[in-house]
């Protein structure tokens, strides 16, 4: 598993990531429950599977950021599907949406799960499942935007969401952390961001050093704004410090009560 000193130099920044990939975690990417919309939501599908790809070809172990909100699991969201088809049920939703594009993708990857608060000031250590004993790091960064985005939006309709989403979208582009890492928590609230906390959370874990960004996929067609989005770092000089030895332990973490962290105050 990771240990507790590592984990707590993710949250202070020391342990670098060598990528981060953004996706977003609506129930319906599961083919199962999206039923008939499944086609409508394939190509936000498709843009996370080769995301998580991606990632998963550059780091040794993963760690599948989400919100501890909401809580309910993904059985929730869909009555009537068998328990083989979702993913485990003892996580958030969001992370458990993460461990399950990771399982898509690059089943027997190591990989631990992280739930972070709405603001992402603290963050908690869920399961880990990592055998390896070194190797860089990646982050899958589970988030939607405004779910309020049009008038079959969860939310209806706010004129603030379309700008809010642009200046994640731009900030992503960017790699622009600083922006990210100061979002408005309370507007997020309003507008039912879902991504916030995470994404403010890993926008201080990656603050050091340079990244190059590329946005895959921005689309808010359906009411909800997702966003798939990739950074790779760039400085030679973090690229060489990514590499980290990691307990070469399989173990789960019961409950996101066990083991919480502050993370750094944002700038």
């Amino acid at each position: 598993m990771i240990t507790d000193g590592e984990f707590d130099a993710l949250v202070r920044g020391e342990l670098r990531p060598a990528a981060v990939a953004f996706c977003p975690h609506p129930p319906v990417l599961i083919p199962a429950i999206a039923r008939k919309a499944a086609a409508e939501f394939a190509p936000l599908l498709a843009a996370c599977d080769d995301a998580v790809q991606w990632l998963t070809e550059r780091a040794t172990v993963v760690g599948i950021v989400g919100s501890r909100v909401p809580t309910a699991p993904v059985s929730h969201f869909a009555p009537g599907v068998a328990a083989q088809e979702l993913p485990p049920d003892d996580l958030p939703l969001s992370v458990a949406i993460g461990w399950w594009l990771i399982d898509r993708m690059a089943p027997a990857h190591d990989r631990f799960a992280v739930a972070v608060d709405p603001d992402g000031g603290r963050a908690a250590l869920l399961r880990s499942e990592v055998q390896a004993t070194e190797g860089p790091v990646g982050l899958l960064v589970m988030g939607d935007g405004s779910a309020r985005r049009g008038p079959k939006a969860p939310g209806y309709v706010d004129p603030r969401a379309e700008p809010f989403d642009a200046a994640v979208s731009a900030a992503l582009a960017a790699a622009d952390r600083t922006t990210l890492a100061n979002l408005d928590v309370a507007a997020a609230t309003e507008l039912l961001v879902a991504g916030v906390g995470p994404w403010r959370a890993v926008a201080r874990w990656t603050a050091e050093g340079e990244w190059t960004a590329s946005v895959r996929y921005a689309d808010a067609s359906a009411g909800v704004q997702y966003i798939v989005a990739t950074w790779a770092r760039s400085d030679p000089a973090g690229a060489a410090a990514v590499s980290h030895g990691i307990a070469a332990t399989v173990g789960k973490f019961p409950g996101p009560a066990l083991h919480v962290v502050a993370g750094p105050a944002s700038s």
